[in-house]
């Protein structure tokens, strides 16, 4: 028998407002794949914090663009 961590479950709420998205998009990342990686419990969507944590971490930084009149 595998180890299981207990580890805190995210809603859908929480999750859209720590990434700051709305739920709607958040469940339409989860029908492409684009978003972190959720289990289900019952029919509820949930999401272990540190797939979130590692998802955010895995998302490319958005390079820093020239100001205007830099030389």
């Amino acid at each position: 028998m595998t180890d299981i961590t207990i580890a805190r479950l995210l809603t859908t709420d929480e999750v859209a407002e720590i990434l700051q998205v709305s739920k709607r998009t958040l469940e339409a990342w989860r029908i492409t794949g684009d978003g972190p990686a959720c289990i289900k419990v019952g029919k509820h969507a949930r999401y272990r914090e540190a797939d979130v944590a590692d998802w955010i971490n895995a998302q490319t930084p958005i390079a820093p663009t020239a100001s205007k009149g830099a030389a």
